[in-house]
């Protein structure tokens, strides 16, 4: 299974100016609600007309996905802040409200957005048990996306809890080589970006950013040994490649604890 959408083609590109140029009305409503004009269009949805799949989901539906993935998920591994994400969904509800019977050809696919589609998708696949096709048609409304992210920009720590996201969905989806494959070019990124050493996460100057990149880090480290172990494959990063002066993350959630239990289970 390879990554889609990594780099945009002669078509893709037209598709989208084509796509941008019709909705400047809708960019102008995207401002006043504060929901950045981000946006990513596949080409079969724009022959056959498909909306954006969040546009079936209602503010109540959103905001109970988040507290489902909380619960379920980011009370083990928090890598974003939930109630920020629960309110972007809430602001962005208004949006979707007046998109509905227009159905747009476009994906909204902003930063925030993207952080509330991956948490819902990793919701759906937790409450059917690994398999959802709500879940796999909201995801694909940002594959492409989540993939350049992974594999052709530049990296950036503000994309390491999204990525690691992405890793969880598919293992939540029950595919965990790809799993496996996906964290272990996280933390990938994480070194190229300087995660492991203080020096590298004291760069970021945002306090909750830098707080999300830590635990991030940290989760992406624990899940790459222990999906490693599960699958018999080999982990990513040497336990003296990591600073020891790097800090704990400061939370109910301690992977480091998890982590040093990896690291005995390597010798």
């Amino acid at each position: 299974m390879g990554y889609k959408g990594i780099m945009d083609n002669d078509v893709q590109i037209q598709a989208q100016n084509q796509a941008q140029a019709q909705t400047q009305a809708q960019s102008q409503a995207q401002t006043h609600l504060n929901v950045p004009n981000h946006v990513g269009v596949s080409v079969m949805d724009v022959m056959h007309g498909n909306g954006d799949p969040l546009l079936d989901y209602d503010k109540d539906e959103m905001i109970r996905l988040c507290q489902l993935h909380e619960a379920e998920v980011g009370i083990m591994y928090p890598v974003l802040e939930m109630q920020s994400i629960i309110e972007h969904a809430k602001n962005l509800s208004p949006f979707l409200v007046g998109m509905r019977h227009q159905r747009p050809i476009e994906f909204i696919n902003d930063e925030k957005t993207l952080q509330l589609k991956i948490v819902m998708c990793c919701a759906l696949v937790v409450e059917e048990h690994g398999h959802s096709e709500k879940a796999m048609r909201l995801f694909e409304s940002m594959e492409a996306v989540l993939n350049r992210k992974l594999m052709g920009d530049v990296s950036d720590p503000a994309n390491t809890p999204i990525l690691a996201l992405l890793a969880g969905y598919r293992f939540l989806s029950n595919d965990e080589i790809l799993a496996w494959r996906i964290m272990g070019q996280v933390i990938r990124l994480c070194v190229e970006s300087g995660l492991h050493q203080r020096e590298g996460l004291m760069r970021i100057e945002d306090e909750q950013q830098r707080k999300n990149a830590l635990i991030s880090f940290w989760t992406a480290f624990v899940l790459d040994r222990r999906w490693a172990f599960g699958t018999g494959l080999p982990y990513t990063l040497r336990d003296e490649d990591v600073d020891p002066q790097l800090p704990m993350p400061v939370s109910p959630f301690n992977p480091i604890e998890r982590g040093r239990g990896m690291r005995l289970a390597s010798f």
